[in-house]
């Protein structure tokens, strides 16, 4: 979740980066479930066993969290529970995947602007430039609910076909 910044990038910024974490400024990272320290690899949980970095505001250059980051094995694991997923995913019926599709596109609606705030302060942009790029992932997920019921050009017969709407 976090911009991920090396040491060497730390040195290009000059000597204004300053040391002590700074996220108690910004509310609407606990909003997220963030916190000081993050785990940053996902395989149905968060945990990470490699090195940890920091996220600095490129505006200020001051810390915000920091971030532990996964070793290959933590990877490999990833991977390992990505193709079981992936198999379990495939026997899911397109409407059904779309509805999952449609509720990951509402979660992202209802946390927009702290997910926009986010953006904005890990790149460095306007508020408005952060929200409107978590209103395109939204855009693209209503696209592909859309889709997941017109598949190779063809619609998909109905799960419930007794239902009229």
């Amino acid at each position: 979740m976090f911009a991920r910044r090396t040491t060497n990038a730390l040195r290009l910024v000059g000597c204004r980066y300053q040391s002590g974490l700074t996220f108690s400024k910004y509310p609407f990272l606990s909003e997220l479930g963030l916190k000081e320290t993050n785990d940053g690899v996902f395989d149905g949980s968060w945990f990470g066993n490699g090195p940890v970095f920091t996220s600095v505001n490129p505006a200020t250059n001051e810390p915000i969290a920091t971030i532990r980051t996964g070793t290959k094995d933590d990877y490999e694991r990833v991977v390992k529970s990505m193709d079981a997923a992936k198999k379990e995913w495939a026997d899911v019926p397109a409407p059904r995947r779309g509805e999952i599709v449609r509720q990951i596109g509402d979660a992202l609606r209802a946390k927009q602007t702290a997910l926009g705030n986010l953006i904005a302060l890990e790149m460095g942009k306007i508020a408005v430039e952060g929200v409107g790029e978590v209103q395109e992932a939204v855009d693209i997920c209503d696209f592909a609910v859309g889709l997941s019921r017109c598949l190779n050009g063809e619609a998909i017969e109905r799960l419930r076909f007794w239902l009229l709407t």
